[in-house]
């Protein structure tokens, strides 16, 4: 049995499974860029 990591997908499995990573992590991407953003802006 072998488990693959990835950032597409959580994990794919041996058996060809594929486990669905948190869709969240785009919405806490861009909540991130925002808050650099703001950060970056604020020092000027």
């Amino acid at each position: 049995m072998g488990v693959d990591l990835g950032i597409k997908n959580l994990a794919t499995l041996s058996t060809g499974e594929v486990i669905e990573g948190a869709k969240s992590y785009k919405k806490l991407e861009q909540k991130l860029r925002r808050l650099q953003r703001d950060v970056i802006l604020s020092n000027f």
